[in-house]
């Protein structure tokens, strides 16, 4: 939980580039510790992780990052899921771990779509394995959020830099959640939804998204599963 702010404050720095309401957004998550729970209790390792994140809070309120640095520095490291990529490994691990001298970041890239149903499945088997979760908005708020996996990410901002609204988009922090405390939106870009093959149609016969209904398309469309988070479902 620790290094949640320390990825945060590095990434915020930028702020969000490009629109926000773009049609590819990296979010920044953080997950819940175990509590309550009737499956095997965590390992001795994600014993000390859960107590660490407990030992955390006071530090955070109190703006002592200096304290939440060192608290992180003795468990050694901190586990994030993020994007598939080397693009997004080198922009996740060596500026943290550079910046953060004695904290290993133990990283895992894959998709939405297949990251999100392995943390349910970790869950569900009492493992409580990431610290943090940095992908698309869809798997966080969509399948995370309801299973109850994320916890309330604002009261761990504690860098005046990342809480300084003057320096993000629009002057304000963006949530992509509706109770806009779990998933912040630190980043977004523009992408395609629509390619087309310049061979066989005209780019400029398109004026709305809903010309790609036109009947002489059908049979001639392909797409990633709308059902499954990820860009699909844009």
């Amino acid at each position: 939980m620790i290094p949640a702010e320390a990825m945060s404050d590095a990434r915020s720095k930028r702020g969000p580039v490009g629109t926000i309401v773009s049609s590819l957004v990296l979010t920044l998550a953080v997950l819940l510790p175990a509590c309550g729970s009737t499956t095997p209790g965590p390992s001795a390792a994600q014993a000390s992780s859960r107590q660490l994140s407990a030992s955390a809070a006071p530090a955070a309120s109190a703006g002592k990052w200096e304290d939440v640095v060192a608290g992180a520095k003795k468990e050694g490291q901190v586990v994030v899921y993020g994007p598939p990529g080397a693009n997004y490994r080198q922009a996740l691990v060596e500026p943290f771990e550079s910046a953060n001298r004695g904290i290993k970041v133990n990283f895992t890239g894959a998709t939405g779509s297949d990251i999100g149903p392995r943390m349910l499945a970790e869950r569900q088997a009492g493992k409580f394995l990431a610290d943090l979760h940095i992908g698309g908005t869809t798997t966080m708020t969509d399948l995370l959020k309801p299973a109850g996996a994320l916890e309330p990410l604002a009261p761990l901002l504690v860098r005046p830099e990342v809480n300084d609204t003057s320096k993000w988009y629009q002057s304000k922090l963006w949530w992509a959640d509706t109770e806009q405390k779990y998933v912040l939106m630190f980043e977004g870009a523009v992408s395609q939804l629509i390619a087309v093959n310049k061979t066989q149609v005209d780019p400029n016969s398109f004026s709305s998204y809903w010309d790609i209904l036109d009947p002489k398309y059908k049979g001639k469309i392909v797409a990633s599963d709308i059902r499954r988070p990820g860009p699909g479902g844009g």
